[in-house]
């Protein structure tokens, strides 16, 4: 079976790991598959794809900013899906590019990465392909129940399938990092307590409600420590370092940028933060609870994510207060989800199994 994955660029983020980390599982598991990918940002995630020969094919050669730059993108998008015939698609971007593209929508895999209102409002273009794809029987992969009730609701009919986001679990935890030695490459003692957030500088993650919350902590743990992981456009880096400034506990913030190790960084934490406005599938929460962080995260983290005892969900209406005594308590959850669902070989085999149905349905 040939596969296509499409994908905007892979710049660092959830989704752009995701793509990557499936494409070599789906090779070493014998499928013949390719990464056509809009431009190419020569980020460590294109790196490991030709380490691992995955092959890529990139529609933007020219001038992406220009208007017939962005003409000639679209042309050379077309072609190569041409070109490389592929048995199936799936689209981890947006849609719109879809347009005139003449290729059967039922052998198009669509994975909506945000929650669905997010998707449906990703623009006027994107919204127009979406909604005739589904109608023309694409199908649709969420990572939520909530998602596909969604998804349901405005398509009874759609073709919809739940099927959460999978890691290499064994990877994770092989990774981990030596506290002391790491702390001190940071010259913070090995016994200060240590709050962690990971995720890109983007209003959405809520930075703010980090910088305070974590005030609150300094308050009862004088050793404490903030790590903050990520990046963003040069007007949020700004902001949220001016945050940083005006938040009176710059000493006891490091700011790490984009890390390749992020997931190894966050085995030295006390307990990881994720008070986000909005989230579908947070890797970074899975990758904690598979280390044994403990975990305090915003109400807007979907329930199934949520996995160990110590993962607490939250209100972003309870006080900081609040927030802050269950990031240094030792308080419980009943959990109802099992985390070793999200193992990377069950998924693949769970998108194995649809693709295997929508190649040949017959069988």
């Amino acid at each position: 079976m040939k596969i296509l994955y499409i994908i905007h660029s892979l710049t660092i983020g959830g989704a752009e790991t995701i793509v990557t980390n499936y494409l070599i599982q789906l090779k070493r598991a014998g499928q013949d598959v390719v990464l056509l990918q809009m431009f190419d940002e020569n980020s460590f995630l294109n790196e490991r794809l030709r380490q691992e020969k995955v092959r890529v094919v990139t529609a933007c050669t020219g001038d992406r900013n220009s208007f017939f730059g962005r003409i000639a993108t679209i042309r050379n998008f077309r072609k190569l899906i041409g070109k490389e015939n592929p048995d199936l698609i799936h689209v981890h971007t947006g849609l719109e590019k879809f347009r005139y593209l003449k290729y059967p929508a039922e052998r198009i895999v669509f994975t909506v990465h945000s929650e669905w209102k997010r998707c449906v409002d990703k623009g006027k273009n994107h919204r127009k392909m979406l909604f005739a794809l589904i109608k023309q029987g694409m199908s649709v992969i969420v990572l939520s129940e909530k998602a596909r009730q969604d998804v349901l609701e405005q398509f009874p009919d759609a073709k919809v399938h739940y099927i959460p986001n999978g890691l290499d679990f064994e990877k994770i935890r092989a990774g981990r990092y030596d506290r002391e030695q790491f702390l001190k490459s940071l010259n913070i003692p090995a016994t200060g307590f240590i709050l962690g957030h990971v995720g890109r500088f983007h209003q959405v993650k809520n930075h703010e409600k980090v910088l305070s919350v974590f005030r609150k902590v300094l308050e009862q743990r004088e050793d404490a420590h903030l790590l903050l992981v990520g990046s963003g456009n040069a007007d949020e880096e700004d902001r949220v370092l001016h945050l940083i400034a005006e938040s009176g506990v710059a000493e006891r913030i490091h700011v790490l940028g984009d890390r390749m190790d992020a997931t190894a960084i966050m085995s030295v934490l006390d307990c990881f933060l994720l008070p986000s406005y909005s989230e579908s599938f947070p890797l970074v929460l899975v990758e904690a609870q598979v280390l044994g962080i403990r975990c305090v995260v915003s109400a807007a983290v979907p329930e199934e994510v949520c996995c160990n005892a110590e993962c607490v969900r939250l209100s972003l209406e309870q006080t900081d207060d609040e927030w802050a005594a269950y990031v240094l308590g030792d308080q419980i959850v009943e959990k109802k989800n099992e985390l070793s669902r999200c193992q990377i070989n069950k998924i693949i085999a769970q998108h194995l199994q649809l693709y295997g149905s929508i190649v040949s349905p017959e069988r």
